[in-house]
C-alpha cells in the first residue's frame, strides 16, 4: 500500500546508510536497489505473499515470446524499420503500449503521440520495440524495430556467462538487510546476489544501446517505463551526453518512492536516472522537482501534459477501424459501465481480477446497464477466463471490444469507470467521467480525485450499487482541462538538449 510510512522509511534508509556510495564499476546503483524496494512497497498489501504464476506457466509464457520476438521481423515486414538510422530523437518502447486499435493497426498510446508531435516539427524518429511480457501487436500503427530477440540473447549471456558487475562496493548493506528484515519488508530480489545479477545485466543492455546511439546521434531519447532496460538505456546516455526523458505513463502518487522523497541525491545526479521527467501536470512536475532541486539539470520535471488525450482530440471516425468508428456513433439505448482491470495476481491473493461483491452488484442490475469490462495490458489477450467468469453470474458484457477499442472512444460512450486502482480514474475525468474504486489502495492513491468529488470509494455490494446509482443520476461531470499540450514540451527539451 502506498503510505506517508513508505517515504519515511526512504528518507531512515538514506539517513542511516550510505547508500549513495553503493557503486558498481564507478556507478551509483542505489536508483537500482530503490526501486526494487519501492515497486514492492507500491503493490496492494494482500498481493506481496498472494497468487502468483506458477514457474512453468511463466516459462510457457517466456517461450512463446521468445519464439514471437524471433520471427516478428518477417510477420510486419510493412511496419519494421532498420536496426539504426540517423534521427532527431529514440523512443524505446514495448508491446504492451499498442492498447488503441486503430484503422491501420495498433497505436502506442505512451510514446506514439509523442512521435507524432516530434513529426509535426519535421523531426526524425527511430523507434525500438520490446516484447518481454506481451507478445508484439501486429499490424502496427507506426513502425518500429522489433529489438526482443536481441534482449533475450543478453538475458542468456547474463545467466551463462561470467558477470559484467564489476567491482561492486555495498558499504553497510548487511544494515540495510537488518532494517528491512526487522519490519518484515525484506525481500529476496534485495539479496547481494541478486542484485550483483541485475548490475550485470544492466551493464550488458548498455553495451547494446551505446553503440546504436553512436550511430544513431539523437539529441532526446524516450522512454514511457521504469525497469533494466531502462536503466540500461539511461545510463548509456548519460555516457555518451544524451538527454534521456521518462514519459509518464500511470498515476505518480505523492508517496511512491520510485519518483518522490529521494533525501540523498548526489550532485551531479544519478547516472541509471534520466535526465528528464515529463509530467502529465505541474503537481506530478512539483514533487519530483522538489528533491531534483539540488542537482540542477539532472532529473528536471517538465509538464507536458497527457500526450495521448491530447492526440484522440485529433482522431475521427476516418482513423478508427469500423467496430470502434460504429460504436463512437451510435446512440445509447442504456447507461453504460466501463470497468477497467488490474493484473489479478497482483491485486488479489486468490488471482480473481472482480471481487465477489462487485461482481454481484453488477449481476443485481443485470441487463438494465451496458457493461464493458477492459482487461490490463499484462493480462494480454486471457478474454475467454475473463468472460466465463461473467457468464458464470450472469453478466452481459463486452470483453474483447472493449479491450481492444481506443480507451478514449469508450469514455465518450461511458456514464461510470469502475475499478481496482487503475489510471483511467485520470484519464476518465478528461471526459467528464466519474469512476468507483473498489479497494482501500485505489482509495489511498486517488485520495485527491475522492476529495473533488470525481471518484469515490465503495467497499461492499450495497454502498458500490448506492454509489453507481448516484452517479448514473447526475450524469457526467465537467471534462478536466488539458493544458499542456506535448508539443510546447518537445520544444523546450529541445531547447535543453544541444545536438551531440
Amino acid at each position: 500500500m502506498i503510505t506517508e510510512d513508505n517515504l519515511e522509511l526512504f528518507a531512515d534508509l538514506e539517513a542511516r546508510i550510505p547508500v549513495r556510495d553503493w557503486t558498481a564499476d564507478g556507478v551509483r546503483i542505489w536508483p537500482l536497489v530503490r526501486m526494487l524496494l519501492a515497486y514492492r512497497l507500491a503493490l496492494p498489501q494482500e498481493s506481496r505473499g498472494g497468487a502468483t504464476p506458477s514457474r512453468w506457466s511463466l516459462l510457457g509464457k517466456r517461450l512463446g515470446i521468445a519464439v514471437d520476438s524471433i520471427t516478428a521481423k518477417v510477420r510486419d515486414r510493412r511496419g519494421a524499420l532498420p536496426r539504426v538510422a540517423e534521427a532527431d530523437a529514440f523512443i524505446l518502447t514495448y508491446a504492451g503500449a499498442r492498447l488503441a486499435r486503430l484503422r491501420d493497426g495498433h497505436f502506442d498510446i505512451f510514446c506514439g503521440p509523442i512521435l507524432k508531435a516530434l513529426e509535426k516539427l519535421s523531426k526524425k524518429t527511430q523507434v525500438w520495440e520490446f516484447s518481454y511480457t506481451q507478445p508484439y501487436r501486429f499490424p502496427r500503427s507506426g513502425p518500429s524495430y522489433a529489438v526482443q530477440a536481441s534482449l533475450f540473447s543478453i538475458l542468456l549471456k547474463n545467466r551463462l556467462l561470467p558477470s559484467r558487475a564489476g567491482q561492486i562496493h555495498l558499504p553497510e548493506y548487511s544494515l540495510f538487510r537488518r532494517s528491512l528484515e526487522e519490519r518484515q519488508l525484506y525481500f529476496p530480489e534485495l539479496s547481494e546476489t541478486r542484485i550483483a545479477r541485475e548490475i550485470s545485466h544492466i551493464f550488458r543492455l548498455r553495451n547494446l544501446f551505446e553503440p546504436a546511439l553512436k550511430r544513431i546521434r539523437p539529441r532526446l531519447v524516450f522512454t514511457s517505463n521504469i525497469g533494466r532496460y531502462e536503466f540500461g538505456l539511461h545510463l548509456a546516455c548519460h555516457r555518451l551526453g544524451i538527454a534521456s526523458v521518462e514519459v509518464q505513463h500511470g498515476v505518480q502518487a505523492g508517496n511512491d518512492g520510485r519518483y518522490h522523497g529521494w533525501t540523498r541525491v548526489p550532485q551531479e545526479g544519478y547516472s541509471l536516472l534520466p535526465q528528464f521527467y515529463w509530467s502529465w501536470d505541474q503537481k506530478e512536475a512539483d514533487l519530483i522537482n522538489r528533491w531534483s532541486a539540488g542537482c540542477p539539470p539532472r532529473h528536471r520535471a517538465v509538464v507536458g501534459g497527457h500526450p495521448w488525450v491530447d492526440y484522440c482530440r485529433e482522431l475521427g471516425p476516418e482513423m478508427l477501424d469500423d467496430f470502434s468508428a460504429r460504436l463512437l456513433a451510435e446512440p445509447a439505448d442504456r447507461k453504460t459501465a466501463l470497468v477497467t482491470l488490474q493484473p489479478p495476481h497482483l491485486v488479489s491473493d486468490t488471482g480473481q481480477a472482480i471481487p465477489e461483491f462487485v461482481l454481484e452488484a453488477m449481476a443485481r442490475e443485470g441487463a438494465s446497464w451496458r457493461w464493458w469490462v477492459r482487461l490490463h495490458p499484462s493480462m494480454g489477450r486471457d478474454y475467454a477466463s475473463v468472460e466465463e467468469m461473467l457468464r458464470r453470474r450472469g453478466i452481459r458484457a463486452l470483453v474483447r471490444e472493449a479491450t481492444e477499442v481506443p480507451l478514449f472512444v469508450l469514455l465518450r460512450k461511458a456514464d461510470l469507470h469502475l475499478t481496482h486502482s487503475s489510471t483511467v480514474v485520470v484519464e476518465a475525468q478528461h471526459f467528464g467521467v466519474r469512476s468507483i474504486v473498489w479497494s482501500e489502495f485505489g482509495a489511498a492513491l486517488f485520495d485527491e480525485e475522492i476529495r473533488s468529488g470525481y471518484c469515490r470509494f465503495a467497499g461492499t455490494t450495497e454502498t458500490f450499487l448506492d454509489a453507481a446509482r448516484k452517479i448514473m443520476e447526475e450524469g457526467r461531470g465537467r471534462p478536466a482541462e488539458q493544458k499542456a499540450p506535448a508539443a510546447s514540451a518537445l520544444q523546450q527539451l529541445l531547447e535543453w538538449s544541444p545536438a551531440p
